[in-house]
């Protein structure tokens, strides 16, 4: 939900531990002939609803650097920082692999025609991993397609990670990446209003 154009609220939800996202997002630097990047601020909270759980809650930062390139291509970085991330599961206990955790994904979407657009993201190895975890790096790779408000994605991934809590941590269910684990995903995105 968009309450203002700088000023975006979110809500999501995964069946993975039955994890609800609720974040808000806040346009800071919009990029501009003077302005060489866009900068947003996004913060809010992971909530698992699973049952048997320990660390049900936890809270997260990201600053959002991007920047356009004309109307075709646009970089960014995402520094991230969360705790009590990722999960350990051990003798039937689920808890925090992290008490806190920060990483750096980043991305790109290029724009090969009009409506249709390539994007790709790269989530770099934890540095703080345990040394019993040695994993990939996480990546994405997609063909996005406009039509009308909506926004149809296809995409193929190393990661099933879809909240910050989650995919920070560069493992999922605190299991490694393992960059060869190839599946496929689709999102569905529809926006209202201009």
């Amino acid at each position: 939900y968009t309450p203002r154009r700088d000023l975006q609220i979110s809500i999501l939800r995964t069946s993975t531990l039955d994890d609800i996202e609720l974040a808000a997002k806040y346009v800071v630097l919009q990029q501009a002939p003077a302005v060489p990047v866009s900068i947003a601020l996004r913060g809010g909270t992971d909530w698992r609803t699973e049952e048997d759980l320990d660390d049900r809650i936890s809270l997260f930062a990201q600053a959002i650097v991007s920047r356009q390139f004309g109307r075709k291509a646009e970089i960014f970085v995402m520094p991230t920082f969360a705790t009590r991330a990722g999960r350990a599961v051990t003798a039937g206990d689920s808890v925090a692999l992290f008490k806190t955790a920060f990483n750096v994904p980043v991305g790109v979407a290029v724009m090969i025609r009009p409506a249709l657009s390539v994007v790709a993201e790269v989530i770099p190895p934890n540095r703080d991993l345990p040394d019993s975890i040695d994993s990939d790096f996480g990546w994405a790779f997609g063909l996005k397609r406009a039509i009308g408000g909506h926004y149809f994605e296809i995409l193929l991934t190393n990661n099933s990670a879809t909240h910050v809590g989650q995919y920070v941590t560069s493992t999922f269910i605190g299991t490694p990446l393992d960059a060869g684990n190839v599946q496929l995903g689709f999102n569905i995105e529809r926006r209202f209003g201009k």
